[in-house]
């Protein structure tokens, strides 16, 4: 067994030097892995990987405090929307911020989010060539989006917040919305058809 993602697995699927993931026991229940998991890990329907543990994006938000400043949450909100609504709900003066985000630096911490945040605004870490994307257009209106929405609707101190800073001040209401994310995920293989 060998960790792989969601990029190699189609690809070497396809080219036959993966064997198909069949054969699983019936307590296994592969409509409880979530669906874009188990398409990343498949070539034209068949499976040639089972996720370990996948990781996303998501954005939480309070539905109190919404309710109470008239505003609702759309199923799937825009960064603009996002802006808006954090600029809605911060009240300095009551200890409330309309968004928490990971300022604490670090892989594991705000640059989970920051990839996210740089991929909704079209950027990428290395273009085809593997030349280095980090000061292009799309890199710094994400960096721009990221920073002054944490500068103006963030709370006091958000360079030192990491998940755990974030969970207890949203849980306790001082954050309106909580955006955060996890960007790998791990796989295993069946045997190669070698």
């Amino acid at each position: 067994m060998v960790t792989i993602g969601t990029y190699e697995a189609p690809q070497w699927g396809k080219r036959g030097w993966l064997s198909p993931m069949t054969g699983l026991p019936a307590n296994y229940d592969l409509d409880d892995v979530v669906k874009t998991a188990r398409d990343g890990l498949s070539y034209n329907g068949q499976l040639y990987a089972l996720p370990f543990y996948v990781e996303s994006s998501m954005t939480y938000y309070r539905k109190d405090l919404f309710q109470a400043a008239g505003l609702k949450m759309p199923d799937q909100p825009t960064y603009d929307q996002i802006k808006q609504f954090a600029d809605k709900l911060t009240d300095k003066s009551k200890g409330q911020y309309g968004i928490c985000l990971r300022g604490k630096a670090g892989w594991g911490e705000n640059m989970a989010y920051v990839s996210t945040d740089v991929n909704t605004f079209g950027g990428e870490w290395f273009n085809e060539k593997w030349q280095a994307q980090l000061d292009t257009p799309e890199w710094h209106k994400a960096v721009t989006f990221y920073s002054d929405l944490l500068k103006n609707d963030g709370p006091p101190g958000a360079s030192s917040n990491g998940f755990n800073q974030n969970l207890t001040l949203m849980s306790s209401g001082k954050c309106a919305m909580w955006i955060d994310a996890t960007v790998a995920a791990g796989m295993l293989y069946n045997k190669s058809q070698s």
